[in-house]
């Protein structure tokens, strides 16, 4: 099903970004999420903990509450994995200091 585009009115195909008679962007369409790019959006918040803070500052104002939903699931994966990463490099640090403590008392007793 072809639409027209808004600024010179000529024939366009739904999947185009651009009219490919005036060259205008033509404007978002309010396409929902599919699985895949909502998977997508999860492991790079889990895996990539800042980035997920992306989506949420680009989704959370959305019109759309599927949208908005994953915003905020982006947002509590990036917390959560924030603190996970500051939890766990607490505790490398500490059991390094152990290491390096025990360490350097093994070997100045002579």
């Amino acid at each position: 099903m072809n639409q027209n585009c808004p600024f010179c009115n000529k024939e366009i195909s739904p999947t185009d970004v651009f009219c490919p008679h005036c060259g205008n962007k033509l404007p978002d369409k309010k396409l929902p999420f599919s699985s895949v790019q909502r998977i997508k959006i999860y492991l790079v918040s889990i895996i990539l903990a800042p980035v997920g803070l992306y989506w949420f500052f680009k989704y959370f104002k959305n019109e759309d509450l599927e949208k908005r939903k994953v915003a905020y699931v982006a947002l509590y994966l990036t917390i959560f994995m924030i603190i996970v990463l500051i939890v766990v490099n607490f505790l490398f640090v500490d059991s390094w200091m152990k290491y390096i403590n025990i360490y350097s008392q093994n070997n100045y007793n002579f």
